[in-house]
Formats: C-alpha cells, structure tokens, sequence
C-alpha cells in the first residue's frame, strides 16, 4: 500500500467514527445506489456514477469507501491540470502577455493550495471536527473560481475552463457525501 493509500484509508475510517448517523451499511452499497442517494442539484447521478467508476473499488463501495475514492479523485486531478498548466506556461507562455502568464500563475498557485489542502483533509481527519474537514473541502472547491477569475479579471480566454469545470464538479462528490452522512 503506498503512502497516499494508506492515509486516504485512515481519512476513510475516521469518516466512519466521526460521523454520525451513518447511512448506507447495509446490502444496498452499489455504485449506483450510492450516487442515487447523493445525486442533487448539485451533482448529477451521471456525474457520480461516471468519475467513481474509475476506480474498480468503487463498484460496491459504501458511502465512506467512496469518499475515500473521491478525495483519491481530487488528488489525481488536482496533480494533472498542475502539470497542465506547467505544459500550457512552457507552450503559451511565450509571447503572450504578462497578465495571461500571471493568470496561469494564479492558476497554478489555486491548485497547489487545493492539492495540499486535499492532502491535509486526507492526514487530518482523526483531529479536526467535521465542519472543519467540510469547511476545507470548500476551500478546495473554490480553486476553480480562482483559477478562472483570473482570466476574467484580464477580459482574456482562459485555457483551462473545462478542466476546471470538471474539478468543481468533481470536489462536489465529497461534499455530497458528507453532507449526507451528517443528516
């Protein structure tokens, strides 16, 4: 098990202790039957069913399972549009404007803070209470508003809109579960 493994897994079993009124322990822990419980407004049974599916655990994962698996997620994607956006500043950096090169700047620096806050909620958990934890994972959710604002704040295109759509939908998953969890 590597190191990320092994803390995603305590940020599973401290979910499990720390929350109560847990729901979904019983014979209904399917992929599908979870993202029907967390499917809202805020994130689309497609969208849950879609992006857990990557990983093979998540077939009859319960509630804490898949939070684990969403946080794992949020790494992954935070990791990848960082090193994106190292590529864009290589490829498009040049010759563009200093407030398009700051924007990526701003960009990068968003997501470095969402991929340490991601690995603080991941080796936290067994300290800080659940609106702590909850509260940090909207931090983590607003690095794409961040990111995007940026642009918009130069009236410039930004490269990264639908990575970053993506990421926002994505951070929703370990709100939702929470969110459900704490009912």
């Amino acid at each position: 098990m590597n190191k990320i493994s092994a803390i995603s897994y305590c940020f599973l079993m401290v979910i499990t202790f720390l929350l109560h009124g847990v729901h979904g322990g019983g014979g209904d822990d399917t992929l599908e039957n979870n993202c029907k419980k967390l499917a809202s407004a805020n994130i689309s049974y497609d969208f849950c069913v879609t992006n857990l599916q990557v990983n093979p655990r998540s077939k009859s994962a319960n509630l804490q399972e898949l939070g684990l698996i969403s946080m794992d997620l949020i790494v992954a994607n935070a990791t990848y549009i960082k090193s994106h956006i190292v590529k864009l500043q290589k490829e498009q950096g040049k010759g563009k404007s200093l407030s398009f090169r700051n924007s990526l700047q701003n960009c990068w620096n968003s997501y470095s803070m969402a991929l340490y806050t991601a690995n603080q909620v991941i080796k936290g958990m067994s300290t800080g209470p659940r609106y702590s934890y909850l509260q940090a994972i909207e931090v983590i959710h607003r690095s794409p508003n961040n990111c995007e604002a940026g642009f918009m704040k130069w009236k410039l295109k930004s490269p990264l809109t639908k990575e970053n759509k993506h990421f926002e939908h994505l951070v929703r998953i370990p709100i939702q579960i929470i969110t459900y969890m704490s009912q």
